[in-house]
């Protein structure tokens, strides 16, 4: 189960080195941290599942539909389906419901159900989990219990518990989660207060089964634990050939989010305790100690590389109650997670709690959150986000009409702009080895021209760091080239920190029209921003959404940031 933790110890700085007798606290994130894949979250891909509710999962099916469930807040179990990944749901199922439950002393208690979490085994079978919780204490347990489907969902066995802890909140069980191995053995992890009676510690446990969930293991094997802590919220997953769980640890200070992790031939022979080199922080940034990070949630991107969610209160108050859903991009290991973004605006007298992500395709992952963002009750709702690779300019040369011409520039438009508002872009990058070709296509309902203020106009920005420097700051040789929808253009170079308006020998671009929005085409020769060959460079794009001249905003490339080139993506050819 997840707490705040009671007492907050003077801050420290935690940067210890893997070894097997030092717990790694901080993995060093190899290379640059601005390389490799980052989400650019898609504002317009919001969707209310449920008006109410939370704890909220969801995976795509065999059949590409997506199945959803989650609590709907009076203590029952909701599953929810979807035929367009995502973008309708049908009514709701009530998979779990509450109920009463007598002692031998004649006392009754409501049982509600919370945790929700669902698989679909190799076997095309479904399984939900769920957590019993009793509103009376001493009157029944507190219990992990599943529900399986062989049919997609149409009908469901009676629920089996596999698992019974105390009958009182201090000590109970708490939020499961499932994996099946290679071998198919099922496994399904979960909190675990149960063994610690006397104390508030808590242990990550685990159950398995042989035989696709239907009989289980009697005693729970110890994942981890760290002694005199609340080591809780397991997710696992499979790794190279390890079992990688993210917990969240509450080592010192405010819960972080770690990850515990075993080799996949022998899980779990040895309990991952505090001092283990197989506990690690997760992030590769050191959140200070009264900044809360906890109910982490991962996943896999096709590219191999991870993604972790948790809930953070970094740059909002001391309570945990108002956190927020916050993503982040892990190696192929899971390890130095970093390119930290927050799908959901939530004001600060919001939250947006119990969240969890899942990947719909290779450009598509999913991010679910309870939350009360747009204000009234707290629901559940989802966010797309597009995964931007990392960028390669393909090979090809493109006459600049302001046509983008699905022959010339095909199907591949990899850079996504549009977290904040219903305006977006999509762009690709071309080059014939002289000059780089630049297209754009932007969705927006309501263009607005400012004249020569283009900085104010709706528009789209190029930045470019021609020798790919990684400075922290504006420097001479950068350039930005900034193309409004009428086809205004200006250049400009950086000097002394600040863009200073430039000529760029022999840059073309044209704007033209599309429905609801506008295109852009710019080819910038090699020469002209100081490039004597094809050579790794740094690049930002902004864009530029107004509705007046004091209307609107500007946006750039996920995890990017329009003064520090440090930030900007890579692009090799």
């Amino acid at each position: 189960m997840h707490i705040r933790s009671i007492s907050i110890l003077a801050f420290l700085v935690l940067v210890v080195s893997c070894s097997s007798s030092a717990e790694r606290v901080v993995e060093p994130t190899k290379g640059n941290p601005t390389n490799g894949s980052r989400i650019a979250w898609d504002y317009s891909s919001m969707v209310c599942i449920s008006s109410k509710g939370g704890y909220a999962r969801t995976i795509k099916l065999f059949d590409g539909s997506l199945v959803a469930v989650y609590e709907d807040y009076s203590g029952n179990v909701e599953l929810k389906r979807s035929y367009d990944l995502g973008k309708t749901w049908g009514e709701p199922m009530r998979l779990f419901g509450k109920f009463s439950v007598s002692s031998s002393t004649g006392k009754v208690a409501t049982v509600n159900i919370a945790n929700p979490e669902i698989i679909q085994l190799n076997n095309g079978d479904l399984v939900v989990g769920c957590n019993y919780r009793p509103v009376e204490q001493e009157v029944a347990p507190y219990a992990i219990a599943i529900r399986r489907s062989s049919d997609l969902g149409q009908s469901w066995s009676d629920a089996q518990v596999l698992y019974e802890a105390a009958p009182r909140f201090a000590d109970g069980c708490w939020e499961p989660a499932f994996l099946q191995l290679p071998n198919g053995e099922l496994q399904v992890y979960f909190a675990n207060e149960n063994p610690y009676r006397s104390s508030s510690e808590q242990q990550i446990s685990m159950l398995s089964s042989a035989d696709n969930g239907v009989t289980w293991t009697k005693d729970a094997r110890v994942v981890s634990y760290r002694a005199g802590k609340r080591d809780g919220m397991p997710v696992p997953l499979i790794l190279n050939d390890e079992v990688v769980v993210s917990i969240e640890d509450n080592m010192i200070g405010e819960f972080k989010p770690y990850t515990v992790r075993t080799k996949l031939q022998a899980p779990w022979s040895d309990p991952v305790l505090a001092g283990s080199s197989n506990r690690c922080y997760a992030l590769a940034d050191v959140l200070p100690e009264a900044v809360y990070a906890g109910a982490p949630y991962i996943a896999k991107l096709a590219s191999g590389e991870t993604i972790l969610s948790y809930q953070t209160t970094e740059g909002r108050s001391t309570d945990w109650e108002k956190s927020v859903m916050e993503v982040a991009i892990g190696d192929k290991s899971a390890y130095g997670f970093t390119k930290r973004s927050r799908p959901f605006d939530v004001p600060l007298s919001g939250e947006g709690k119990w969240n969890s992500v899942a990947v719909l395709s290779d450009q598509m992952v999913m991010a679910l959150s309870s939350t009360n963002f747009r204000g009234g009750d707290v629901g559940v709702w989802s966010i797309k986000g597009r995964v931007i690779p990392p960028l390669v300019a393909a090979k090809g040369s493109i006459q600049v009409d302001g046509i983008v011409d699905q022959a010339e520039w095909g199907d591949d438009f990899p850079i996504f702009i549009g977290s904040k508002g219903s305006t977006n872009l999509q762009s690709a990058i071309r080059t014939d080895g002289k000059s780089l070709f630049f297209a754009c296509k932007v969705s927006d309902k309501l263009i607005y021209d400012n004249g020569s203020d283009v900085q104010k106009a709706d528009a789209v920005s190029w930045l470019i760091d021609p020798n790919s420097t990684l400075f922290t700051s504006l420097e001479k040789g950068m350039f930005r080239i900034t193309v409004t929808a009428s086809g205004i253009v200006k250049c400009y170079e950086a000097r002394n920190g600040e863009w200073s308006e430039a000529k760029l020998v022999g840059l073309a671009a044209k704007a033209g029209k599309q429905a609801d929005g506008y295109l852009v085409e710019v080819a910038i020769p090699l020469q002209a921003i100081g490039m004597q060959g094809l050579q790794p460079v740094r690049l930002a794009m902004l864009l530029n959404a107004f509705d007046s001249a004091n209307v609107g905003y500007s946006e750039s490339i996920a995890s990017s940031s329009e003064n520090q080139p440090n930030t900007w993506c890579e692009v090799t050819f």
